[in-house]
């Protein structure tokens, strides 16, 4: 609705005009949620901004063209940091929550869980990589409640420990490629 879409503009106003780390990619990721919002709605046909008495209103949307999948995955690439539940995604995309898992594991091969999972491995690879941060405090800013669950993921989706791929690629990006690929 037009809340949340004010919501995600009021977020990356905060991303751009805090000293974030990740600003970049937070307002990327919100902007792609804006445009699969937009471009699943009627907002471009029946015009964007109805006014009335000062406040901007959106018209609602009901049905989307675009599909589920997609909508899940930008919203969850938009908010990767953030605790989201099945029903949160099962509304935004209109659909079950059985029906999105099934079709978010026939498309992407992981359900939208292991999808936020893999999601934060990869926005901790920068700070594995350039800071010296310990492994908890970039397990909680990634979006992990436990350091415990963070290892044992990120070992389970790349092979190495945090501790491991630090060592192994410290201020070297370029021999990362291969990870990208896998969580993508």
């Amino acid at each position: 609705n037009g809340e949340e879409l004010l919501g995600w503009l009021d977020k990356m106003y905060e991303a751009l005009s805090t000293d974030c780390e990740f600003s970049n990619e937070i307002v990327a990721s919100y902007l792609q949620l804006i445009i699969v919002f937009l471009c699943s709605s009627n907002l471009w046909r029946d015009g964007l901004v109805a006014f009335s008495s000062n406040k901007v209103q959106l018209e609602p949307v009901s049905k989307t063209k675009t599909s589920p999948v997609e909508i899940a995955r930008a919203y969850i690439d938009a908010n990767v940091r953030e605790d989201i539940t099945l029903e949160q995604l099962s509304e935004i995309a209109f659909v079950s929550k059985q029906h999105l898992v099934r079709q978010f594991k026939k498309y992407m091969g992981y359900s939208p869980i292991q999808y936020q999972k893999r999601k934060r491995i990869t926005l901790s690879f920068y700070n594995l990589m350039h800071r010296q941060d310990s492994i908890t405090k970039i397990a909680n800013f990634v979006g992990f409640k436990s350091a415990y669950s963070y290892i044992k993921f990120f070992k389970d989706v790349t092979g190495n420990t945090p501790q491991e791929f630090r060592e192994k690629y410290a201020n070297n990006q370029h021999g990362i490629a291969p990870y990208y690929a896998s969580l993508d």
